[in-house]
């Protein structure tokens, strides 16, 4: 009997350690990946001195754009308050 209440034990030790790494285990996962999609963002969306010296004031839309990042990243959403002037 008394091997038993050890066995059980140890499963229960185990199911608790279980419990308590794979939430960790998918937190660090989650950001983990979150860390790498903004880093590609910003490596993405960012434009190079040597490549901004071209662009000059007067040019189409379509002449800028060949030279500009891939990515662009849009600006946050604005509070209320500061669209309406309130």
């Amino acid at each position: 009997m008394d091997e038993h209440r050890r066995a059980g034990a140890r499963r229960h030790r185990r199911a608790q350690r279980v419990a308590l790494w794979v939430p960790v285990g998918v937190f660090a996962a989650t950001l983990a990946l979150l860390a790498t999609v903004f880093v590609a963002i910003t490596v993405l969306s960012v434009l190079p001195h040597a490549d901004v010296d071209p662009i000059r004031v007067g040019q189409t839309r379509a002449e800028s754009e060949r030279v500009l990042p891939p990515v662009e990243i849009m600006e946050a959403p604005r509070l209320a308050a500061h669209t309406t002037g309130c």
